[in-house]
């Protein structure tokens, strides 16, 4: 009944009777469906539909927080069919829905960690090895070098900084809020800015390339070194100042070795051991990021390996 937001507000669910004793706080109320009017398990899901959303969405009051009185909830109109044979029916289909998206969330999950344990296999035995030797990133395959990232990059530059824009004035903008935890970049949520930078910055050295690797490297502990890479829509992209950007030599590392790579606790490690804590937000220097040690196969191999992490 109540939060801070609208859209929040009227969120539901139904009791199972194998969760024990539930108690509710103040910010929720609990109400019986009539049974001789609504099939239990189709209320479930009616109570949970986007028209019904909408309409408590509407009598949802405030300003800081929302909220919804039991007198308004009572008043929301629902339209449902008066057959309790055809309720079970929808029922049924939405339940075997939802099982349906268990098992598939299931699936990818098994997948995930079938991938996870098969890029810490070919990070460290690569394919075919049988003679190996220690560096000082680990046992790697005799053949490979152990690299830092230093030698790898044409370019690391972090981004402008300035305060940005919700109105499209130019420029759209790419900001941490836009990578995401499974390292891709969403465009849904973006800010602006000027294409001619009032204080005099050229934004053309921020201009985003396809192929761009992008980095957080300043922000709060569970945001730190989420990354992604830039693939264009067609339109110019410049990035905000806690976000590196980096350019690859092609000629030693193939791009998608490199974003594998960025996905293995070896990489998650480095980030934690080079992040430095501070009251508002963390951090860590370019000059330790640029020593994150990489096993480094040759081109060929490295592309075998992408394509095994491509067909998983």
């Amino acid at each position: 009944t109540s939060s801070e937001t609208p859209q929040e507000v009227g969120m539901s669910s139904v009791v199972d009777g194998d969760m024990g004793e539930i108690y509710l706080n103040s910010f929720c109320f609990i109400f019986r469906q009539n049974k001789d009017y609504i099939q239990p398990r189709f209320g479930g899901y009616l109570f949970r539909s986007r028209e019904f959303r909408k309409a408590i969405t509407k009598y949802a009051k405030g300003s800081t927080r929302f909220n919804l009185s039991k007198v308004d909830f009572l008043q929301i109109e629902i339209v449902f069919p008066e057959s309790k044979k055809e309720q079970q029916n929808i029922a049924e289909i939405l339940e075997a829905v939802d099982r349906k998206i268990v098992k598939t969330a299931q699936i990818i999950a098994t997948t995930e960690k079938l991938k996870k344990g098969l890029m810490q296999q070919l990070f460290t035995r690569g394919i075919g090895h049988t003679k190996f030797k220690k560096t000082g990133i680990g046992i790697i395959p005799q053949e490979w070098r152990a690299v830092y990232l230093d030698e790898l990059i044409l370019l690391m530059k972090s981004g402008l900084s300035r305060k940005l824009s919700n109105q499209d004035i130019g420029l759209p903008v790419i900001r941490s809020e836009n990578i995401t935890n499974n390292n891709k970049l969403n465009l849904s949520n973006l800010k602006y800015w000027y294409v001619k930078d009032p204080q005099g910055a050229d934004t053309g050295n921020y201009v985003l390339d396809d192929g761009d690797i992008l980095v957080n490297f300043i922000n709060s502990l569970a945001q730190i070194g989420k990354n992604c890479s830039f693939k264009t829509d067609g339109r110019k992209y410049i990035y905000t100042t806690n976000i590196l950007r980096l350019k690859l030599d092609t000629s030693k590392i193939l791009h998608d070795y490199f974003t594998n790579f960025m996905q293995t606790a070896t990489y998650w490690n480095h980030i934690k051991s080079i992040t430095k804590p501070a009251v508002n937000q963390a951090s860590f220097t370019t000059v330790d990021f640029k020593k994150l040690g990489i096993p480094l196969p040759t081109v060929r191999e490295q592309q075998e390996m992408v394509n095994v992490f491509s067909s998983v």
